[in-house]
């Protein structure tokens, strides 16, 4: 084989290896839903803002709000969670619109928004009364593939029973080596952020200015987990990484037995560190030193964890593909045998959002939310699905259009 074609491939495989060949799960992420007072608040990938009763299923008397995409790019999408600080709903698009919506006498408002051009995949934070948006690279063609971190001060213009306005003003920005496909988080007075280049920033929020950053020479997609002082985060290429949040030093990493790389933000319980992989299976590591103590499920038969995992009462819940599993894990031993298993039918595509009543609410690719009441003090849990509703696309400017969140009794629906 002629020279330059090696060198060619090998260059090929190394890009691989660090960004450029990245991509979405193949069941792809959706914005979780937001719990906020009796309410669930759904961002959908439809175009619109609905508001839907957590005990009943039944759709609120609220106007869903239609998102006007760009005409050209028609880049839909809402993959982040939306944020919420003081009723106010703060989401951004992957066509790099940020918006701020208010419940207010039954009315969902749009407020304000933003556009940066930029391709928007993680959830916005709201953080020392400023919002943080990080962001790919910008939209078009031989556009620029380093992300950018935004800083926004919220100004509001309150009317006499409703929030009338909302202005961002931008504080600073900060170009970053890499595209930001992970949501920014904090700790204290900083703001962190990851990069598909491997590269984990620390910044002060109110400034920009730069505490550190450290290099792990793979791709990150995840948003770290932040506890106590350090920072926990999985790679591409397997390896779960702590640092030391205030001097960016590696505490320790450890190359668990993954065959697919982190995707979804990890979790702790009591001293473990829990990482969901794309290979189906969730790692439990020691705390302090990072040490392997188990992995579950132990075959292959498990679909890739996009979602970050619940801990539940000692019991760990998680969802992959069609199907939602809880395990016992009070003892922190590895769980025995088969885990409880709730058959949803469709893929679920969001992140699991649970209420102080003991409901898991989720969505799934058939446009529909989904609920499940768990029974605590067992030692198992009871899946009891209690409600689901379908969400059909529906023109705001049509009043005799019929579509919104419909409940059903369609029990194949439900199959737990």
């Amino acid at each position: 084989m002629d020279h330059k074609i090696i060198i060619v491939l090998v260059a090929i495989l190394l890009t691989c290896m660090s960004i450029s060949c990245v991509s979405m799960p193949s069941s792809g992420g959706r914005a979780a839903p937001v719990l906020l007072d009796d309410k669930i608040i759904i961002v959908t990938m439809d175009e619109q803002v609905v508001a839907v009763d957590q005990n009943t299923g039944n759709d609120l008397d609220i106007q869903p709000y239609q998102i006007p995409y760009l005409e050209k790019e028609l880049l839909k999408g809402v993959y982040g969670t939306p944020t919420v600080n003081e009723g106010i709903i703060y989401f951004a698009t992957y066509n790099g619109e940020i918006y701020a919506t208010s419940i207010y006498d039954g009315s969902i408002i749009l407020n304000g928004d933003r556009f940066i051009n930029r391709k928007i995949i993680g959830a916005p934070l709201f953080h020392n009364g400023n919002l943080f948006v990080a962001t790919a690279s910008e939209i078009g063609k031989n556009q620029n593939k380093d992300g950018k971190l935004y800083s926004y001060s919220i100004e509001k213009e309150q009317g006499k029973n409703t929030l009338l306005d909302i202005n961002f003003n931008e504080n600073w920005e900060i170009e970053v080596d890499s595209e930001i496909w992970s949501s920014p988080t904090y700790w204290n007075d900083d703001i962190v952020i990851t990069t598909l280049a491997g590269t984990i920033y620390s910044f002060i929020s109110n400034s920009g200015e730069e505490n550190w950053h450290i290099n792990v020479g793979s791709t990150i997609t995840s948003t770290p987990l932040i506890y106590e002082n350090v920072l926990y985060v999985g790679a591409y290429d397997g390896v779960v990484y702590a640092v030391d949040l205030l001097t960016g030093d590696i505490k320790w990493k450890q190359n668990t037995s993954a065959k697919n790389w982190y995707w979804s933000t990890p979790t702790y319980y009591k001293d473990l560190v829990l990482a969901a992989s794309l290979d189906g299976r969730i790692y439990a590591l020691e705390m302090r030193s990072g040490k392997e103590v188990w992995k579950y499920p132990t075959d292959d038969s498990y679909g890739e964890i996009i979602g970050t995992p619940l801990i539940i009462d000692g019991f760990l819940v998680w969802a992959a593909k069609d199907e939602i599993y809880s395990a016992d894990i009070s003892s922190l031993d590895a769980p025995k045998g088969n885990s409880e298993v709730c058959d949803i039918g469709k893929d679920v595509i969001s992140t699991l959002s649970y209420n102080d009543n003991g409901s898991i609410f989720f969505t799934v690719s058939d446009h529909t939310i989904r609920t499940l009441e768990i029974n605590k003090g067992d030692l198992r849990i009871d899946w009891k699905p209690y409600r689901t509703g379908e969400y059909k696309k529906k023109d705001i400017n049509d009043k005799g259009s019929d579509g919104g969140w419909n409940p059903t009794n369609d029990k194949n629906l439900s199959r737990c």
